[in-house]
């Protein structure tokens, strides 16, 4: 499934700053755009986020807890591990960690 536009995130969250409350939000995608917005000032993705690859670069070998523990603990936005995961298949990386 591909992942919402960012305009369609930036409208959601500014329809939640006019005052609608969550209680019209039945979206678990929803709930996390306002979720991320509430943690960083913004709604860009978790994918399209520097951050990611910088912290692989940072630590290439590192297994995937070190890389959830470091996000969270970086970023202040807790992801999943299965998240983490798809994350760092995005990102290309082979099993030794090294980009391909």
């Amino acid at each position: 499934m591909n992942a919402y536009s960012e305009d369609l995130r930036e409208r959601v969250v500014a329809v939640w700053q006019d005052g609608k409350t969550q209680a019209w939000i039945s979206s678990t995608s929803i709930k996390r755009y306002i979720a991320r917005y509430k943690a960083t000032g913004n709604v860009t993705g978790v994918y399209s986020d520097d951050r990611s690859c910088a912290l692989v670069t940072r630590e290439l070998l590192a297994k995937l807890d070190w890389y959830y523990a470091q996000w969270t603990s970086e970023t202040g936005i807790v992801v999943s591990i299965k998240t983490m995961s798809r994350m760092l298949v995005r990102l290309v990386l082979r099993k030794d960690g090294r980009r391909a």
